[in-house]
């Protein structure tokens, strides 16, 4: 086993420029990798690359401004990050078997970017406290995907889910403020549910071929809707408790069904 632990602090002082505090690059090639990484500070940059079998990230952030970059190639894959502070991102890529990620951001101005590539895909990524102008991304290409967001608290939230291929599911659920969370999925037993409180809302799906369902709720503002749905299982439905309302719902084969309730 390659093992490797960081535990890095930097002086909680504000740079005049732009620029890390701490970089740590980290490249990892073999079998049954592992590194963990502890940063205390602002500006922090994490770069970390394994390419092999069994691999295992950990990283812990607290400060401003810090980033991440984490690739993972090979088999048994496995991400887990935790930040905490504001102005925060991460991205992560995952190509190969057996791939997890779960990220949580705690504060302002976080932004979350996972891909992963093939096979026993999953990713979460939560972003809790005050998310402002929190952003979350997620992409899954094939395989059993699953994928999830959840942002609590409020602010100029979105969040978007891909998927393409396989078992899919896909989840997202936002609390306040301006809101949008657009979903796309593809290929086989598809689901999907955006579930937005209140403010300006408005939520997208598309789901094209197998067993879709879909979901869309929403509570209270300038709501919109909109679910999509081309072939096969289709169900679909939207539920807006309050406020401008509009719902537009389009399904075209199999066994079609819907409910709007507005």
């Amino acid at each position: 086993m390659r093992k490797l632990k960081l535990i890095l602090a930097a002086a909680l002082v504000t740079p005049t420029l732009c620029m890390a505090q701490n970089e740590l690059t980290i490249e990892q090639v073999g079998t049954q990798l592992e590194a963990e990484v502890n940063q205390v500070g602002n500006r922090n940059l994490t770069e970390i690359s394994q390419r092999g079998t069994t691999q295992m990230v950990q990283v812990m952030q607290s400060g401003r401004d810090n980033g991440n970059y984490l690739d993972q190639e090979g088999a048994a894959n496995v991400i887990n990050l935790e930040q905490a502070g504001s102005g925060n991102y991460s991205m992560q890529f995952q190509g190969g078997e057996s791939n997890t990620a779960s990220i949580e951001q705690v504060g302002r101005d976080g932004y979350v970017y996972t891909e992963q590539f093939g096979t026993s895909n999953t990713a979460e990524a939560y972003q809790l406290g005050d998310t402002r102008a929190g952003s979350l991304e997620q992409f899954q290409w094939g395989d059993f995907n699953v994928a999830r967001v959840d942002q609590v608290s409020g602010r100029n939230n979105v969040a978007w889910q891909g998927q393409y291929g396989d078992l899919n599911a896909a989840v997202a659920y936002q609390m306040g403020d301006r809101m949008y969370a657009v979903s796309y999925q593809e290929g086989s037993l598809n689901a999907s549910a955006i579930v937005q409180y209140g403010a300006d809302n408005y939520a997208e799906m598309e789901q094209y071929g197998s067993l879709n369902i879909g979901a869309i709720y929403q509570a209270g503002s300038g709501n919109l809707g909109y679910i999509g749905q081309w072939g096969t299982g289709n169900v679909a439905a939207i539920i807006q408790n309050g406020n401008n309302r509009n719902a537009v719902v389009t399904q075209v084969g199999n066994f079609n069904s819907i409910i709007v309730n507005q």
